[in-house]
């Protein structure tokens, strides 16, 4: 008794003072400064998420102010192939979209925020990009793989945001110079 109360106790100890991190979520954090306007950003992160082609999603379900997508993910490390089902809700008042898994076989956990910050000058619209995420399976090094494949794709989403909002914002300034000319 006194010998499985200790070894009880024992693996207690060991596991707080270990703090595996392989057992917590992984956020990843990113961001690009994007020369255009606060509304042109608006606009692009409006076509990213009804572009279904080039992230290979759907949009399952739309109300006023979210949408539900369903984005199929191909050969990842640890997870493999997968498919998310996930809610973003727009918040233009806070300057931003969350979104929050609903449903997926391998992931746990997959939440964050798109957040759209000014310039001063209100030329220039910074978006960060966070994301929340785990997966059920446990492997050696979960979290760097994990944090690795989110880095990548967040990285190509973000520049999908850059290029179309500042494509949106010189089509404006074009269309604003020919009008007075």
């Amino acid at each position: 008794m006194r010998v499985v109360r200790f070894a009880s106790a024992l693996a207690l100890v060991a596991l707080s003072v270990m703090q595996l991190p392989a057992l917590a979520s992984v956020r990843v954090e990113d961001s690009i400064n994007v020369d255009a306007e606060k509304d042109a950003v608006w606009s692009a992160l409006k076509q990213y998420q009804k572009d279904e082609k080039g992230f290979q999603k759907k949009r399952i379900n739309e109300k006023a102010n979210s949408v539900t997508m369903k984005e199929h993910f191909c050969s990842l490390p640890i997870v493999g192939n997968t498919t998310l089902d996930y809610t973003e809700t727009t918040k233009v008042q806070e300057n931003r979209i969350d979104y929050k898994l609903n449903e997926s076989k391998l992931l746990n956990k997959f939440e964050g925020s798109w957040i759209l910050e000014d310039s001063k000058d209100g030329k220039r619209t910074t978006v960060r990009l966070i994301t929340d995420i785990d997966t059920w399976l446990a492997a050696p090094f979960k979290n760097k793989v994990l944090r690795s494949i989110t880095k990548k794709g967040m990285e190509k989403r973000l520049e999908y945001v850059k290029a179309h909002a500042e494509k949106q914002q010189a089509t404006q300034l074009s269309s604003k110079a020919s009008h007075t000319n």
